[in-house]
């Protein structure tokens, strides 16, 4: 079973990022840190988180690509405690 924790940085603006924040899961193996996790609105105002991501550009087009993945259980355990301590 791992321990999650977050640390997290409200922002406070217009536009439809909510926050920043830093995520750590503890496992038996060791410890884990992802840095740049936002919490993102929808276009329906819906909030969601989006890990660390890099940019680049395709056939002219700006792309965005995940540079870690997570399995679904601790994305969704991530996102619970974010919501939590945010209040959503």
């Amino acid at each position: 079973m791992s321990e999650i924790d977050v640390r997290i940085r409200p922002i406070n603006g217009k536009g439809n990022l909510i926050a920043s924040a830093t995520v750590f899961i503890s496992t038996d193996k060791g410890d884990i840190k992802i840095e740049r996790v936002k919490v993102v609105k929808d276009k329906e105002g819906k909030p969601f988180i989006a890990l660390p991501q890099q940019q680049y550009s395709k056939n002219g087009t700006t792309q965005y690509m995940e540079i870690i993945e997570l399995p679904y259980k601790i994305m969704r355990e991530i996102e619970a405690t974010i919501f939590k301590d945010l209040g959503l």
